[in-house]
């Protein structure tokens, strides 16, 4: 029991299911101090606790048993809460929305306790303004009152649903966001090394370049001293033409190494443009 008491009184709404799983019958039990799980959550405001345990068959008229000890309250003090139900404890502290759960389940707010007081004297006393106004609306018509409670608590669990949701697919989104953008930097990282091997390769050929046209001045200089002028005319045609060959083939090397850079790098822009495209449409939804 006190596994069941402690989840319900910190609302720990799995804790609570992972109990019940094959402890239901444990569900109204009381604590030492005649205190049932339901008892515990209502006080505390615990309402996805206390939908949970409704639903799974807790007892809301079900009061507290006859004890000299009593509840610490959520401020610290205690009450003398001798037949008290969840209804009393909630209107106590001004929990609307567990009140309407616990009435729309058949709870009633002109139950007594040991003392005589029933939750509406208790929600007077505290001058709780809005569990009063609900108190009187039940009294007034409690047929119509349960079921606008019920649909109110049913459209409390959507929303809950919604928002847990909405966190989860927002926790998604991070975590593909976060890995999108590590692989765009991986990706940026290889073409930035790409492209530090196309200027190194760049300046190989640019030295290799300039060292063939050394070595063709001095063999011209060589053949010079030997040869004609027609024949050293001829041989200039001839080295001139394999250096602009040498050149050409060159810069079509670099513009195509460039190219594919290029082409890489509007490739990544592309998939940034597309992941920015999927974050807002999934935004939108």
């Amino acid at each position: 029991m006190a596994e069941l008491r402690d989840a319900a009184n910190e609302g720990d709404e799995a804790k609570v299911e992972a109990f019940l799983v094959d402890k239901s019958d444990q569900i109204n039990a009381a604590d030492e101090e005649g205190y049932t799980a339901l008892h515990l959550a209502a006080v505390r405001g615990h309402g996805g606790v206390v939908r949970f345990l409704l639903a799974a068959g807790a007892n809301p008229s079900l009061g507290v048993a006859e004890s000299e000890a009593g509840l610490m309250s959520p401020g610290g003090g205690s009450d003398a809460s001798g037949g008290k139900t969840a209804l009393h404890m909630s209107a106590e502290w001004g929990h609307v929305d567990v009140a309407k759960m616990l009435m729309a389940a058949g709870a009633s707010p002109l139950a007594e306790d040991s003392q005589g007081e029933t939750p509406q004297n208790v929600a007077e006393d505290e001058e709780q303004e809005e569990v009063i106004a609900l108190f009187a609306e039940f009294v007034k018509d409690p047929e119509a009152a349960k079921v606008r409670f019920a649909e109110d608590a049913m459209l409390e669990k959507a929303n809950s649903r919604a928002r847990q949701q909405t966190l989860e697919l927002k926790g998604d989104l991070q975590m593909l966001v976060q890995e999108e953008v590590a692989s765009l930097k991986e990706d940026l990282g290889k073409i930035n090394k790409a492209f530090e091997n196309v200027q190194i390769d760049s300046h190989r050929h640019q030295k290799k370049l300039t060292e063939t046209i050394s070595e063709s001045h001095t063999a011209m200089a060589e053949i010079h001293s030997v040869l004609s002028d027609d024949v050293i005319a001829q041989c200039k045609v001839m080295i001139q033409t394999e250096i602009e060959s040498f050149r050409g083939e060159m810069q079509s090397y670099v513009a195509q190494q460039l190219a594919t850079v290029r082409s890489e790098v509007a490739q990544m822009n592309m998939a940034q443009m597309e992941m920015k495209m999927q974050l807002m449409q999934a935004a939108m939804k």
